[in-house]
């Protein structure tokens, strides 16, 4: 090659930093850069196809149909919320009051299945329907079919006394188990859960 005016057609397909004051600059010329621009004209194409548009308004039809997606996604959340909210009600039917005078829900999932994080979750919806600010020791049953406890309150039980690492750490043998964690919040695995309800009732009984 004599001369730049022999590279022909350029185009540049990217561009990065490799350092201060440092760019790096990719491109393709001659038949390879043009490959490449059809490439993204086909490409283009089979978009606006699929969204049956002009390949004029593609831009505008993504854009739109992203907003609606969000949309969709953003109602899907609050109906599974929802869902969930009413999924749980049953527990609150099972709140005794601890010595110190706050509430606190004891209560075994009825479904198998229910893992840590939906405990959790169960424990979100709880301390916003409790009517003043409490506690809950939740039982359930795994997918492997092994038993989980755990225990949450809110930093006005734990105030008042109550101690979710403590409570877990007794209860957790009744399970075959172990574990703890903080005040406002400890969990336990356990290998028998036939010892659920004991584990529960002896909850009780520390809390009274």
């Amino acid at each position: 090659m004599s001369n730049t005016s022999q590279i022909g057609f350029v185009k540049i397909v990217s561009e990065s930093s490799v350092g201060a004051s440092t760019r790096r600059i990719e491109a393709v010329t001659g038949p390879a850069a043009l490959a490449y621009v059809n490439g993204i004209e086909n490409d283009l194409k089979a978009v606006a196809a699929e969204l049956k548009a002009p390949v004029s308004e593609v831009v505008a039809r993504c854009t739109a149909t992203c907003k609606t997606l969000k949309e969709l996604q953003a109602e899907a959340k609050k109906a599974k919320q929802a869902a969930a909210s009413d999924g749980v009600t049953y527990l609150l039917d099972q709140v005794v009051t601890a010595a110190a005078g706050y509430p606190v829900v004891v209560a075994a999932f009825k479904e198998e299945g229910v893992g840590a994080d939906d405990m959790r979750n169960a424990w979100d919806i709880i301390r916003t329907k409790l009517s003043a600010p409490g506690a809950a020791v939740l039982a359930a049953v795994n997918d492997g079919g092994k038993p989980i406890l755990m225990a949450a309150g809110t930093d006005e039980a734990v105030a008042a006394g109550f101690h979710a690492g403590q409570l877990i750490k007794s209860i957790s043998s009744n399970i075959k188990g172990g574990g703890g964690g903080k005040p406002t919040m400890a969990q336990a695995g356990g290998k028998d859960a036939s010892g659920i309800e004991a584990a529960l009732e002896q909850a009780k009984q520390l809390l009274s």
